[in-house]
């Protein structure tokens, strides 16, 4: 933790609230990742926000799909020679099971 960075203490009411708080603040739109941490400190993701919350972390979150315009096709000079490898060797071992 950094000189003069607060940690607020962890609730031991057994209750939501830092739940709810977390959804409202990906709700809100504009949190960023020191927000997060801030919320959740250390505990265990609802299932429902971990998406939301890992785009958060990754800085991926409200930019579009970069991969969306690929085509699939990797433009390796030697891409030709991995895609021969690739046939031989599902051949290989389809052959014998």
């Amino acid at each position: 933790m950094a000189e003069g960075e607060e940690l607020l203490p962890l609730s031991t009411s057994g209750g939501d609230s830092w739940e709810k708080d977390l959804e409202e603040a990906l709700e809100a739109g504009g949190c960023d990742l020191e927000t997060l941490r801030n919320i959740i400190q250390g505990r265990p993701l609802p299932a429902e926000l971990r998406a939301k919350v890992w785009k958060i972390a990754l800085n991926v979150a409200g930019k579009g799909d970069s991969l969306a315009s690929w085509d699939g096709i990797l433009d390796l000079p030697e891409q030709n020679t991995i895609h021969k490898d690739c046939l031989e060797f599902i051949a290989l071992n389809t052959a014998h099971p």
